[in-house]
């Protein structure tokens, strides 16, 4: 979640049909993971403005909140939704991202910056996120990839009939901030646990209520289709902010066109142990 002035955006893509999306991908020393150029793009067309805070009420600050336009390597803007509350990235900020895993695959170790799994990794560290249970954590996952698959590419058209609130931005904001509080609080509403919000639209209590409780209902859901867009640390050492997509091809096609594209581009990334936040 981006606090402060600058609001938060995210960056994923959608196919690497194009060999300029390829172009832009590298493979670090092994081919240990897929990786990609992340950007998040300067554009608030799907988000409003919410006081938030993911310290439990200590400080609230206005954040952008909502869904996200992102782009991986030369690709087409794709949308996204953040799986992380805790750390920031800015509009139009860049790294290269992690695409090896989906958010659901089961937990794997840190290797370098990137975590060997899915997001139920970063869960169980202990480091990056509030870190529950390991059952608990392979639950939020879960919950949090239901409602990435389910709503990631929603219109207007999906929330016309609803019973709650037929408002776009009001659903496309209350389903971010469900994916936030499943991830960190386990999905307990805006009013208590870390992730919390204040003075926003009367409907987005409700609203989150709802998506929290479709999550609840696939605690157990595997996805082989949302993938989770790892951030690595900083210059400083300080973690930058997760993504997730529904519609970013295998890790292995990647793999296997960035070897055969990418040869001689000259970008090097230096891999840092995750320790830090921001």
């Amino acid at each position: 979640m981006k606090l402060g002035n600058t609001p938060i955006t995210h960056v994923l893509y959608k196919s690497i049909a194009l060999a300029g999306i390829v172009s832009a991908a590298l493979l670090p020393a092994g081919g240990a993971h897929a990786q990609t150029l992340f950007h998040l793009l300067n554009d608030q067309t799907n988000t409003e403005n919410i006081q938030v805070t993911d310290n439990g009420g200590t400080k609230f600050t206005n954040t952008a909140v909502g869904r996200y336009s992102v782009t991986l390597g030369n690709g087409p803007t794709i949308n996204a939704w953040c799986t992380d509350a805790t750390h920031n990235i800015s509009f139009d900020g860049t790294y290269q991202a992690n695409i090896n895993h989906h958010v659901s695959d089961a937990t794997g170790p840190l290797t370098g910056s990137y975590y060997n799994g899915g997001l139920s990794s970063a869960l169980s560290s202990g480091t990056d996120y509030v870190s529950p249970a390991p059952a608990n954590a392979t639950a939020r996952a879960d919950g949090a990839a239901y409602l990435i698959d389910s709503f990631l590419n929603s219109t207007a058209v999906t929330f016309s009939k609803s019973a709650i609130d037929t408002n776009f931005k009001d659903n496309m904001a209350a389903l971010q901030m469900s994916i936030w509080d499943i991830v960190q609080d386990g999905g307990d509403g805006l009013a208590t646990g870390t992730l919390q919000a204040k003075g926003e639209n009367a409907n987005l209590d409700a609203l989150v209520a709802y998506y929290e409780g479709l999550a609840g209902q696939h605690s157990a859901y595997t996805s082989q289709t949302t993938t989770w867009i790892q951030a690595p640390v900083d210059a400083k050492g300080a973690h930058l902010q997760d993504f997730a997509t529904s519609s970013v091809p295998e890790p292995g096609s990647v793999a296997m066109l960035a070897g055969l594209f990418v040869s001689g581009s000259g970008m090097v990334f230096r891999r840092r142990n995750r320790t830090a936040k921001a």
